[in-house]
């Protein structure tokens, strides 16, 4: 047995035996202050982002298994349909913007050696290229509930290829002039080949989804189309129909001009 010096202090046994418990609970304590985390349980500043969109990312649960430090990690799904799984820090800051086919994408576009970004600047061509793959598969883009929660997609052909776009639009007449444009014949279908057309700005109005359509004699047009036809103003057609009017009726009977007799002053003789 050890001699006990004069000089050092007498410990008892029962704090010697909790000096090593308590400073191992001391660090696992500070340890978890640092992280955020308290074990199974959320910390007091918790965050969930269980719904949530982070550019190409979509988030749809926490992982059960956190980062080797403690912090909390996400399992989310990317708008080409991949699952990865990003740290809450890296889906807030926008350092993680998708599983990777998003920097893939940009560089490929970066590198096109096609003529069509001299100097940094994008032809009407390539524009309309990127903006059709940023709108189907960004959720994040202004017009996204109008392309990417519909479900339109661009197909691999074209996504992946932009000579191939290119090449499709200018064999069915696309030249990049002033007042043309491109749009899809079936409005719910994908950016595939049959299923493009060039039109002008007027066209691709009239054939956008929250247009009305009318079918009558046989045919199917919008109401401003109905309207040049017939004559008919189109509030006008538009009125008899939400009143119950059949459609052939309501685009055929002339609209009645009624004129208002002429008043005629108190005193005053009506002349002829």
């Amino acid at each position: 047995m050890r001699a006990t010096l004069a000089c050092e202090p007498a410990v008892p046994n029962a704090l010697v035996r909790w000096l090593p418990a308590a400073w191992q609970v001391h660090t696992l304590i500070q340890q978890r202050r640092r992280t955020g985390h308290h074990g199974n349980m959320p910390s007091h500043n918790f965050i969930d982002l269980t719904g949530r969109c982070f550019f190409r990312l979509t988030v749809v649960g926490r992982n059960p298994q956190n980062a080797i430090d403690g912090r909390t990690r996400w399992n989310c799904v990317c708008a080409c349909g991949t699952a990865v799984t990003v740290l809450s820090r890296d889906l807030i800051s926008g350092k993680t913007k998708s599983c990777g086919c998003w920097n893939r994408e940009s560089s490929r576009l970066r590198g096109l050696k096609h003529g069509h970004a001299p100097g940094g600047k994008r032809s009407t061509e390539l524009g309309r290229w990127s903006e059709m793959i940023q709108r189907c598969y960004n959720p994040n883009h202004k017009l996204a509930k109008h392309y990417f929660l519909r479900g339109i997609r661009v197909c691999d052909e074209w996504r992946n290829s932009f000579e191939a776009y290119l090449a499709h639009i200018r064999s069915i007449g696309f030249t990049g002039a002033p007042g043309q444009s491109l749009d899809r014949i079936d409005n719910n279908g994908h950016y595939e080949p049959g299923n493009l057309r060039v039109t002008d700005q007027k066209g691709q109005c009239r054939n956008k989804t929250n247009n009305r359509l009318v079918e009558a004699f046989g045919e199917r047009l919008c109401v401003t189309e109905w309207a040049e036809r017939t004559g008919v103003n189109q509030d006008t057609i538009r009125s008899r129909i939400e009143r119950g009017w059949l459609p052939e009726r309501a685009l055929s009977t002339p609209v009645r001009t009624i004129t208002s007799p002429r008043l005629v002053r108190v005193g005053e003789e009506d002349e002829g």
